[in-house]
């Protein structure tokens, strides 16, 4: 029997492809179940430390009433008290540590922006997220993460872990920041249609930014980018101009040296 080497090569390669795919759904389908149990473990984790935290508290304060032989009819008033006390001292603790948290980003920014070292930065800060539980600080230092390979113009990995932020946790300010970074990410990939809709939605939020000192540039730099995307050439060199005149920090030499090509070829 003869082997038709053609027939031979296309079987081999049938099955090599076959086996590539099933393997690639296992493993998305792994990383599914995984990525599943850490959100099941993290609330399991949640209700345990309320309940440890309660019970905790309802045994200091029976071991407390004991010691101090207080009488049952004045039992509820200082459960009272001890509540109030124990939630002002909680309250206390966390300003006292969100307070130092935001310090050590602040400190981890002169890293990338002063130092010129995305590497170092995102280092740094992929350590610090590992000893956080809050989700808003989770959603701030995903942030700077994504905000370094942004630096290292990678940015379809700047997106990537952007968008594994957990939009309901994150507000205020650093809401602006989110959909403002996003934004610039896919006009930066070539993803006009999304970076318009993500603009477009934020509008007005936006505007009330266009002369903070520190959004004020980044948020020119975006309309600028949606005007190209809707073909308003002219209102775009327009905006080009006045803004590169009134942000002349040099974080922004790089947008203004990549619109200026752009700008020129249109």
């Amino acid at each position: 029997m003869r082997w038709n080497m053609k027939d031979r090569n296309t079987q081999i390669l049938e099955y090599l492809f076959s086996y590539r795919k099933i393997h690639g759904m296992i493993s998305m389908f792994r990383k599914m179940l995984s990525y599943k149990y850490f959100l099941w473990r993290e609330k399991i984790m949640k209700k345990l430390r309320v309940i440890i935290w309660g019970v905790g508290f309802g045994v200091l304060v029976l071991t407390l009433r004991r010691l101090l032989h207080i009488p049952d009819h004045q039992f509820l008033s200082f459960y009272l008290i001890a509540s109030v006390v124990f939630i002002l001292c909680a309250l206390t603790v966390n300003i006292i540590w969100q307070i130092s948290f935001q310090k050590k980003l602040a400190g981890l920014s002169r890293i990338l922006y002063q130092q010129k070292d995305p590497d170092r930065f995102i280092a740094e800060n992929e350590k610090l997220l590992q000893t956080v539980k809050s989700e808003f600080n989770k959603g701030l230092i995903l942030i700077n993460i994504s905000a370094g390979y942004s630096e290292k113009e990678d940015y379809r990995r700047a997106k990537d872990i952007l968008l594994q932020v957990s939009e309901k946790h994150i507000k205020g300010f650093y809401k602006v920041i989110y959909n403002h970074n996003l934004c610039y990410f896919y006009f930066m990939l070539g993803e006009n249609t999304s970076g318009l809709a993500v603009f477009n939605a934020n509008r007005n939020v936006f505007m009330k930014f266009e002369n903070h000192p520190t959004l004020g540039g980044s948020i020119a730099v975006n309309r600028i980018y949606c005007h190209i995307a809707a073909g308003e050439t002219e209102q775009a060199k327009l905006l080009y101009g006045q803004a590169k005149s009134k942000y002349t920090d040099p974080r922004f030499d790089k947008d203004w040296a990549k619109l200026d090509k752009i700008l020129a070829s249109l």
